[in-house]
């Protein structure tokens, strides 16, 4: 083996690998704080999705109580129109789908659906007259 000048002086290409001061971790530190960056940023894509979701059941849950009171005050005369078809401009100006209306004496029973993110995302609501 031929060792020219710069490679005699270089001290890291003749350090013997089982010396004393090297150390098996060297390194270790930024594979472990990776782990640990993306660990977090899993928890925290995941805490997000999850807060979206609620938010989006709890809003439409709110459109589909609004257009069951919209279609129940229409069968009681308190709105002009056709019930189904006042739920239904209540749940497309709220940018969701009217999966059902159903009419049954002075109950309106209203099912919607809307996707949010790439999950679906489906409620109920049932309203009526008032009860003596």
């Amino acid at each position: 083996m031929c060792q020219g000048p710069e490679t005699a002086s270089d001290p890291y290409l003749n350090k013997n690998l089982h010396a004393a001061d090297w150390k098996v971790d060297s390194g270790s530190t930024a594979v472990v704080s990776l782990i640990f960056i993306g660990a977090l940023m899993l928890l925290l894509f995941a805490v997000s999705s999850a807060t979206l979701l609620a938010y989006g059941t709890t809003r439409l849950q709110v459109i589909a109580d609004s257009a069951s009171l919209a279609a129940a005050d229409t069968i009681r005369g308190l709105a002009s129109g056709v019930p189904c078809e006042n739920a239904e401009l209540i749940a497309v100006s709220n940018g969701v789908f009217l999966d059902s209306c159903r009419i049954v004496g002075t109950d309106v029973s209203i099912g919607l659906t809307k996707f949010v993110g790439l999950s679906e995302i489906s409620v109920d609501s049932v309203a009526g007259s008032p009860s003596d």
